[in-house]
């Protein structure tokens, strides 16, 4: 999760888990950066980078403070008993629209990071966490776990 106000110098980057999801760490960071920043959240841009997808974010359970609400609102599914889906980019989006970030400020990828497929090198766009813990969802070769890092520049004139 990237937020940022280019008007104010304040950028934000943060790591949507499931865990920092049910701690509601966007709502937190939006709080955060108005309180300690004035920054109103309908100044901020944000975007969700590339995530693992609903459809491949499979939990043999998921238990948590706000976890009745994310099947309520459609943020997780239940396939079957052991089998429960969660949106994390979802969840996300929604949380930062609730805490007053503009929905059209808002960009978010739509690559699933655990099934994204280069044709051309015949290999995963994306290191995957969830992939490499779970090779035999994916049906493919263990792979090495892998770090993601990003790099953020912002131009002078953003500032």
């Amino acid at each position: 999760l990237i937020l940022f106000a280019s008007h104010r110098g304040v950028f934000a980057l943060a790591h949507m888990s499931r865990v920092s999801a049910l701690a509601a760490l966007p709502t937190r960071l939006v709080t955060y950066l108005e309180r300690e920043h004035r920054v109103h959240p309908e100044e901020l841009r944000a975007g969700l980078l590339p995530t693992i997808a609903k459809a491949s974010y499979s939990l043999e359970s998921f238990e948590g403070g706000t976890t009745e609400e994310w099947y309520r609102r459609g943020w997780a599914s239940r396939a079957s008993e052991r089998d429960i889906h969660v949106d994390i980019a979802g969840y996300t989006r929604q949380a930062l629209v609730d805490a007053g970030v503009r929905p059209d400020r808002i960009e978010c990828s739509d690559f699933d990071t655990a099934s994204a497929w280069d044709p051309s090198k015949r290999s995963f766009l994306f290191s995957s966490h969830y992939r490499f813990k779970h090779p035999e969802v994916f049906g493919g070769d263990e792979e090495y776990e892998q770090r993601n890092i990003a790099i953020v520049g912002m131009p002078q004139s953003a500032v």
